[in-house]
C-alpha cells in the first residue's frame, strides 16, 4: 500500500474497524476527530521523550556507586563539624562500648542552632541507647555537670559548649565540643 492510499484511508469519516469479541462483532468508530486526538497524544510523547533523552543520557553516562554508605549524611556533617572523616563510625564504637544501661548526658547550648544539630546527630548515633539532654545557657556547663551523678550516666557530650578542665581525654567534636566516656579508657 502506498503512502497515499494509507493516509486517504486513515482519515475516511465513517472508517470501521471490526474487533471479535466472544459474543459476534463490536465496531469502533475512527472519526477524524479521534485520529487527530491520538496524533496529537502521539506527537507529545514523542516531543517529551525527545527533550528529556539528553537528561537520560547524561545521567546514565555519569559515575555510579560502587558502594554505599550508610552514614553519608552524618559523616558529611560530622567532618564539616569535627574536621575528621568517618566520625560516625567512631562514635558508634565509643557508644557500643558503653554500659547499655546508662544514658548518654548530652550537653548543648539553648537556642543555639549548631549546637542543637550536633546534639542530635549524636543522639541519633547513640541508639538504642537512652540519651538525656541538659541545655546551657553560656558558654560552659560546670555547674550542671556538678549536679549529675557520674555513676548515673555513661558518656557525656557536650556540644559546642567547652568542657571543664578537670575532665579529661575524651573524643573531640569540633572547637569547643567533647564526647567523654565516664569510668571507662577514654576515647581518641
Amino acid at each position: 500500500m502506498r503512502l497515499a492510499e494509507l493516509s486517504s484511508a486513515l482519515f475516511r469519516v465513517r472508517a470501521i474497524t471490526a474487533i471479535q469479541s466472544g459474543d459476534g462483532t463490536a465496531a469502533v468508530h475512527l472519526t477524524p476527530a479521534r485520529v487527530f486526538r491520538c496524533l496529537i497524544g502521539a506527537g507529545l510523547m514523542v516531543s517529551f521523550l525527545w527533550s528529556s533523552a539528553p537528561s537520560v543520557r547524561r545521567a546514565l553516562a555519569g559515575p555510579f556507586p560502587n558502594r554505599i554508605d550508610a552514614f553519608h549524611s552524618s559523616n558529611s556533617y560530622l567532618q564539616a563539624v569535627t574536621g575528621s572523616a568517618n566520625a560516625s563510625q567512631r562514635i558508634i564504637e565509643v557508644m557500643d562500648s558503653l554500659p547499655s544501661e546508662k544514658p548518654v548526658l548530652i550537653f548543648e547550648r539553648d537556642k543555639d542552632g549548631v549546637s542543637s544539630l550536633l546534639g542530635m546527630a549524636l543522639a541519633y548515633l547513640a541508639w538504642p541507647r537512652d540519651v538525656r539532654f541538659e541545655s546551657v545557657d553560656g558558654p560552659r556547663c560546670d555547674q550542671e555537670l556538678g549536679r549529675i551523678d557520674p555513676n548515673s550516666v555513661g558518656a557525656v557530650a557536650f556540644c559546642d559548649i567547652q568542657a571543664p578542665p578537670w575532665i579529661p581525654g575524651g573524643m573531640r567534636l569540633g572547637q569547643r565540643g567533647k564526647l567523654v566516656v565516664l569510668g571507662h579508657p577514654a576515647a581518641k
